[in-house]
């Protein structure tokens, strides 16, 4: 056996005497990587650091799923990411939106052992990015007749940031850079 394995055999081993030895410090040893944890991750979500609060609680659920409160802070957290994503859809910010809910869907299996506690499904985000996606497709179409091309592509390519493989902006895209390059060709 390598140092490094006899190491590790050790600490697994030692770790096991101590919780037969004293369950409650064990218990309360949990709970305090528990509350570090969330901290952690408190300090993330507040600096707009989502996909890390998210990738805490991920890492947190996957070595204590039973874990009830942190499964009720891991809820929390998504619930207030999501709120951050419908106040960007109400006030008409379809980026930052679109963006949001691309997070949470790419976050969603990692839910998949509570998602009945949340007050959305996969279904509603895919959803909302397809509502977000549209309504900038239609911003883009917007520029385009105004002969902006370069403004629509780029409000188009911001889709692609959350949406990437949405076909009727790929098109778009590729359609307005032909036309742009024939323009300038001309010249």
């Amino acid at each position: 056996m390598s140092c490094a394995h006899e190491k590790k055999a050790k600490v697994n081993q030692n770790a096991i005497v101590e919780r037969q030895a004293d369950p409650y410090l064990a218990q309360k040893r949990m709970q305090q990587k528990i509350e570090e944890g969330i901290q952690t991750a408190q300090r993330q979500l507040e600096a707009k650091e989502f996909q890390k609060a998210l990738g805490v609680y991920r890492s947190l659920h996957a070595k204590y799923p039973q874990e009830e409160s942190l499964v009720n802070a891991y809820a929390r957290t998504i619930e207030d990411i999501k709120s951050v994503a419908d106040k960007a859809f109400g006030s008409k910010d379809h980026l930052r939106a679109g963006i949001m809910y691309a997070l949470l869907l790419k976050n969603y299996p990692s839910f998949k052992s509570f998602h009945k506690m949340l007050s959305f499904n996969k279904a509603h985000l895919m959803a909302r990015i397809d509502e977000c996606g549209a309504c900038l497709y239609r911003k883009g179409m917007e520029q385009y007749r105004q002969n902006d091309l370069s403004g629509a592509i780029g409000i188009w390519e911001s889709v692609l940031s959350f949406d990437p493989s949405n076909p009727e902006t790929q098109r778009a895209i590729a359609m307005a850079k032909l036309q742009l390059r024939t323009l300038r060709d001309m010249k």
